[in-house]
């Protein structure tokens, strides 16, 4: 570090025990030019994790002699703990693509001679960029201030570019919003439902289903123009700070605080919500609403001597006692769950996201390939099934020991329904075809039909079946001991049951003309065999069945096919799928 230009260590290393870090202290010069926000300057303390070169180097201004301000690309710059000698507002000048949790990917030095002095250079450039307003460019990837929260509750919303019209529109910049608790420890609170009071203009709510429970909790929400930032890039902490951020957009907080917060006296501590719009990309044009929430204390709710037991004499002492200038503010963890928003992991195509998918079949292969479409996106899935759980399932299915002896298809809908926040899983705890009017029904809304049983009594029974129009059909089932997997795609107004068994039949007498082993057989002495299968390889090849299943709606096959994948191996060794065309025996 002593290497670098402008850097002067001022303590050398010591060991803080209470926060189980080595911590420098020292000043870095940086070309911040004079007459700046930055001195030219300044002091910081280093923590460094004691698995170095590796773990945690992190920059935090000294309280003596460091920066105030709170920046792009910083937390919350507080003053935070009076016994300790550093500020909050720790650095963040890592690359982009530390998350990514692996060092190959990163341009960050892991040897012990150069990730400080790497770390000591990277300061230097984010004093400079800061100084002249450049740590962010036009274009970037938004970001919104750090927010110093509370902890012990998050509060999470559905917004999205469709709800945009309505926010930018005219409404009472106030009103009030339910919730509901999706869990309590810790403490998940759902908005449910906004209320614009007189407002014509319905607004609408982008979740596909309720989440949690009833809450009997009353939240009210005021609306801003835009982001409350207190320059360079703090949120505000004070309501002070809050009406100052208003006045400059030509709001008075006071005149729509007032009446928001007359729902919230009850004498508890209760929420407020401030919404604003945001953009996808630095300076860009807003996309969607956002919502940051606060703790607010208990409001006067009965008489106080002094104050008019009235509305106004109550907001009178309120203005004063919990929302005057110098009283904090509380803001609690907030998150949105749209689904274009939690789905940045991984998602399919949304043409496929929103098809209406019907899986017959709840067994092995039903329950994995469920699963892969309801956590990528797929928005409506049904799943029909008229068995129940037994122990023998339990090794190679996505159900638990909770669930033996209950119906496979409900048990599954019920985990799927709660693996995704968006998707709406049901269930028919019948065989195919179901012998209900309306589980007909539901069966004949289906754009997606997948049929996992390899069945051929079912395959016989989708072939007679009255198809209201033309339907994507996929047949997904397995060989022998899961080694292959056999994938049919067919569309149209009928499901090819007699092209189905004439393109699969030929595979399945090649698997047995080469199988010599005997078949697993469902406990001792049963007569019954099994079709042998382990779960990696059913999980690996209902993968495989998923892109299939992708490229089909994608594009649409002009002729019914088959299409076969089959574990590689060399010496014994697994190297991969590969498609193959034509039948041969199984080694």
């Amino acid at each position: 570090m002593e290497s670098v230009p402008g850097f002067r260590l001022l303590e050398d290393f010591v060991w803080h025990r209470d926060q189980e870090i080595w911590l420098l202290h020292c000043g870095i010069t940086a070309d911040v030019g004079p007459g700046g926000l930055i001195p030219t300057t300044t002091y910081w303390y280093v923590h460094v994790n004691d698995t170095y070169p590796y773990g945690k180097v992190a920059f935090y201004p000294a309280k003596i002699g460091g920066i105030t301000q709170t920046f792009n690309h910083q937390n919350h710059n507080g003053a935070g703990r009076a016994e300790l000698p550093w500020r909050c507002g720790r650095l963040c000048v890592d690359t982009s693509l530390r998350t990514l949790g692996r060092r190959a990917y990163d341009v960050e030095p892991f040897d012990p001679e150069s990730r400080l002095a790497w770390h000591v250079c990277r300061v230097q450039e984010w004093l400079r960029l800061a100084c002249r307003g450049e740590l962010v460019e036009t274009g970037d990837p938004f970001e919104l201030p750090h927010i110093p929260s509370s902890s012990g509750l998050k509060v999470v919303f559905s917004e999205g570019p469709e709800n945009l019209p309505f926010w930018q529109g005219k409404h009472p910049r106030r009103g009030s919003a339910r919730v509901r608790i999706l869990q309590k420890n810790p403490a998940i609170l759902v908005v449910d439902e906004f209320d614009a009071g007189r407002s014509k203009i319905d607004i609408a709510s982008t979740w596909s289903k309720p989440l949690g429970e009833d809450s009997d909790c009353p939240v009210a929400w005021i609306w801003l123009d835009e982001l409350p930032v207190v320059e360079p890039w703090a949120i505000p902490t004070s309501w002070g700070e809050l009406r100052t951020c208003c006045h400059a957009q030509g709001i008075d907080l006071d005149s729509i605080l007032r009446f928001a917060v007359k729902g919230l006296r009850d004498g508890r501590e209760r929420l407020l919500l401030v919404g604003f719009p945001i953009p996808a990309r630095v300076r860009g044009s807003d996309v969607q609403a956002h919502w940051l929430a606060l703790r607010i204390p208990p409001l006067t709710s009965s008489p106080v001597p002094g104050f008019r037991p009235s509305e106004p004499g109550y907001w009178q002492l309120d203005r004063k006692r919990v929302f005057g200038d110098a009283a904090p503010l509380r803001w609690v963890e907030t998150e949105n769950w749209h689904r274009d928003e939690i789905s940045g992991r991984g998602k399919m195509d949304p043409s496929l996201q929103s098809k209406s998918v019907l899986v017959i079949g709840g067994g092995a292969v039903g329950s994995a390939l469920g699963e892969a479409l309801v956590r990528s996106g797929v928005q409506r899935l049904t799943i029909i099934d008229k068995d129940r759980l037994e122990a023998g399932n339990l090794v190679r299915h996505t159900l638990g020991m909770s669930h033996i002896g209950k119906p496979k298809a409900s048990s599954l809908s019920n985990r799927l329904d709660d693996a995704a926040v968006h998707s709406l899983v049901s269930s028919i705890d019948d065989s195919f075809p179901p012998s209900k009017q309306d589980d007909i029904d539901r069966v004949l809304n289906a754009d997606v039909v997948v049929d996992c049983t390899a069945d051929d009594l079912v395959i016989e029974e989708m072939g007679r079946f009255r198809w209201d129009g033309p339907v994507t059909f996929v047949s997904v089932s397995l060989g022998l001991n899961s080694k292959r997997a056999f994938i049919y795609v067919a569309h149209g107004d009928s499901f090819p049951a007699a092209d189905f068994t004439s393109k699969l039949d030929p595979w399945l007498w090649s698997e047995m003309e080469g199988y010599d082993v005997d078949l697993p057989r469902d406990g001792t002495g049963c007569w019954h065999a099994l079709m042998p299968g382990r779960i990696d390889d059913i999980w690996m090849m209902s993968g495989a069945a998923v892109k299939t299943i992708e490229s089909a709606i994608l594009e649409v096959p002009c002729e019914p096919t088959l299409t076969v994948f089959e574990q590689q191996y060399e010496e014994g060794v697994f190297v991969g799928l590969r498609r193959i065309s034509e039948p041969d025996s199984v080694v």
